[in-house]
């Protein structure tokens, strides 16, 4: 009869409370019976362990956490879809219908509403097929059509799309309790407004600055789950959910974090393996994971720690001329801040 580790333990406990006269060897009769209860008694250990982990807000997950979570009031917040504007460019006059399919490597986008190229072009709103952060793009990368449409030649982003963010992270739910659990929520204070805004689907962080324009005055600032700085109708969204829950009192203003732009030049030197044009997406990508870990309580992007995300792209060995917004010192970001990525430019060395 095999018993896995824990068993054993088990085993061991029931053996030393049996007389020494009976013959507990492995094969004997007792022994066989008491593995077979270190067995079970090992499964029902087990159960009782993992639903104490179960009714823990600390340890549990999923649905479980969802559970344990919504008796005090929070829920998880549901993933929202990436949305922007691009340029379709094609013969004049053609019809550019609603669900028009236009793409980001394997991310699908559908235009929002009909459209009709005009002088050549027409700029038309997009949203992703599916919700979460993966829809989001950088300027320049929703460049094609899955499926090509008749008298359309191309299209591409020149703002950035924006907006989706995935469902919160068992983790993120968490957080999100923890720190109003440690800020306490009372009538009207700033956590409070805080939170009223960090329950809205698609908003990552809020800060709330009492008094911010006189007396009778509250201003909250938010950032999408991603970072980024908050839409119109995300700021509306939150401004609409304060309205219902406050009592009648100050004046309440509901705006998007400000975003820093941190536009990177150099000159890259490169192992052969990689292009600049690689190098320049995988450094977006590196850029855009660190400045989401900045946050917007105000602070630097060090010079430095952006040249050491560059030297660890892969394919570079190594780079000179290397500037953040044209020059070599740090970039300043202040309260109620996010830094983002403007431009990147970066040429091959000889």
């Amino acid at each position: 009869m095999a018993l896995d580790t824990s068993a054993k333990g088990v085993l061991l406990r029931l053996m030393s409370e049996i007389p020494s006269k009976y013959s507990t060897d492995e094969g004997s009769v007792l022994y066989d019976i008491m593995a077979a209860a270190a067995i079970e008694f090992e499964a029902a250990y087990s159960a009782v362990d993992d639903n104490i982990k179960r009714n823990l807000i600390s340890d549990a997950s999923g649905s479980d956490l969802d559970a344990l979570l919504s008796q005090l009031g929070y829920y998880r917040k549901n993933a929202t879809y990436a949305e922007g504007e691009v340029t379709i460019c094609g013969t004049d006059g053609t019809v550019i219908p609603t669900g028009t399919l236009i793409a980001k490597g394997r991310i699908i986008y559908e235009t929002t509403a009909d459209a009709t190229v005009s002088g050549g072009s027409a700029v038309v709103h997009i949203r992703a097929q599916l919700p979460g952060e993966s829809g989001n793009a950088t300027v320049g990368t929703v460049n094609y059509f899955p499926v090509m449409p008749e008298n359309l030649l191309s299209v591409s982003n020149a703002e950035a799309v924006t907006g989706g963010t995935d469902a919160e992270t068992d983790n993120a739910y968490r957080e999100r309790y923890f720190y109003f659990l440690d800020n306490p929520v009372t009538s009207g204070n700033k956590y409070e407004y805080e939170q009223w805004a960090m329950e809205v689907d698609g908003v990552g962080k809020a800060k709330c600055y009492p008094i911010w324009n006189g007396p009778g005055t509250v201003k909250v600032v938010i950032a999408t789950a991603a970072m980024e700085p908050a839409g119109s109708d995300l700021v509306q969204a939150v401004a609409a959910h304060i309205e219902e829950q406050r009592l009648v009192g100050p004046t309440v203003t509901v705006a998007s974090a400000e975003a820093v732009s941190v536009n990177v030049s150099a000159t890259v030197y490169t192992d052969g393996a990689y292009s600049p044009d690689s190098v320049r997406l995988n450094l977006s990508d590196a850029l855009t994971a660190y400045f989401k870990d900045l946050g917007f309580s105000g602070g630097v992007v060090p010079y430095s720690e952006v040249g050491a995300i560059l030297q660890s792209i892969p394919g570079v060995m190594y780079y000179s001329d290397f500037k953040l917004n044209g020059a070599q010192n740090n970039i300043t970001i202040s309260d109620g801040q996010l830094a983002a990525i403007g431009t990147i430019n970066l040429t091959q060395g000889a």
